[in-house]
Parts: structure tokens; C-alpha cells; sequence
């Protein structure tokens, strides 16, 4: 199986690689993420922006580092990885209708500058 880990790569020369809008939505999330939970930011696999550090146990892997929060860009916007499976983190995307699947919120670039993304990391951060 597959493992996302850590990398030892410079988080702004990875987004530089970015045309400029997307930069600047990057550049947003990582610093509201930045500021909601005082974690700095790094690169994850080949493409993820996380923050924080967790371990993480499934039937398959045991005892694997990964992310709190983790942010990646995608052809149609940025997923944003939220690690905490709570009820109420649905209830918030569904009230900025955000989209989402299980601990993954898919936002297009109009939903970086919703109220809903900030509602999301600080629910996130209650677990």
C-alpha cells in the first residue's frame, strides 16, 4: 500500500511552481490554516500542503505519520483534508454547500474566500 509522507521540500518554491491566481489562493489557505492553528506548513507526498502532525493506524498500515490538515491543488480547485470524521463538519459544507466525501472537502476557487472554510479547520481543531 501506498504511504503519503513527509518531505523535506520548501513549501513557497512548491507553490511558485503555480501560475499566479493559484499562488494566491495557495498562499491564502496555507496562511488562514497557518494563523487557525499556529502549525507551519509542509510538502506531503508529492503534492499536499499539511500541517500538524498526527499518527495514523488502519488494518494496513500501522503506526504512520501523516497530517492534521492537509490542502492539495486539483484540476478543478483544492481538496482539503480534514481528519476529523465529525457530523457537524457536513452540516458546515452543506450550509456553504460545499462539496465533500469522507474527511474530504472539495472546494472550487469561490469557496477559499467562504466563511465555511474557517468554520471547517475550527471544528476540525475541537476533535
Amino acid at each position: 500500500m501506498k504511504t503519503t509522507l513527509r518531505r523535506d521540500l520548501n513549501v513557497q518554491e512548491f507553490v511558485s511552481s503555480f501560475q499566479l491566481n493559484i499562488q494566491l489562493e495557495f498562499n491564502l489557505m496555507i496562511q488562514l490554516i497557518s494563523e487557525l492553528t499556529t502549525w507551519k506548513p509542509t510538502i506531503w507526498g508529492n503534492d499536499i500542503v499539511g500541517f500538524g502532525h498526527i499518527t495514523y493506524s488502519n488494518t494496513y498500515l500501522k503506526e504512520q505519520p501523516y497530517f492534521n490538515i492537509g490542502l492539495r491543488k486539483t484540476t478543478k480547485g483544492y481538496t482539503l483534508y480534514l481528519n476529523a470524521y465529525d457530523q457537524k463538519l457536513y452540516e458546515i459544507a452543506q450550509q456553504y454547500n460545499i462539496k465533500h466525501g469522507v474527511g474530504c472537502f472539495y472546494l472550487k476557487t469561490q469557496d477559499i474566500y467562504k466563511e465555511g472554510i474557517k468554520q471547517l479547520i475550527q471544528q476540525t481543531l475541537t476533535h
